[in-house]
């Protein structure tokens, strides 16, 4: 079960930094090129889980915005993403 107070501690590690940086880059590549990506289009090698706490931290930061109610979402790799 996904867990954004479990994930975030992966993030804050030096490897999870790197891992995000890179996930970062290209949320925001992908978002300046269409205006929006869904979750399924970021998911890089490795746990889909820290991908999600990534796009997560993201919007916590003010990055990006969640378009929609992701909450009640079943499938979260459909979620929707833009700038704010």
């Amino acid at each position: 079960m996904y867990s954004y107070e479990k994930e975030r501690e992966a993030i804050l590690t030096d490897e999870g930094q790197r891992r995000f940086l890179r996930f970062r880059d290209l949320a925001i590549y992908l978002i300046e090129k269409a205006g929006a990506v869904r979750m399924d289009k970021l998911l890089l090698e490795g746990d889909p889980w820290f991908y999600l706490a990534c796009a997560d931290r993201m919007i916590e930061l003010g990055e990006i915005q969640e378009v929609g109610d992701g909450e009640s979402m079943s499938n979260k790799q459909n979620r929707i993403f833009t700038r704010l």
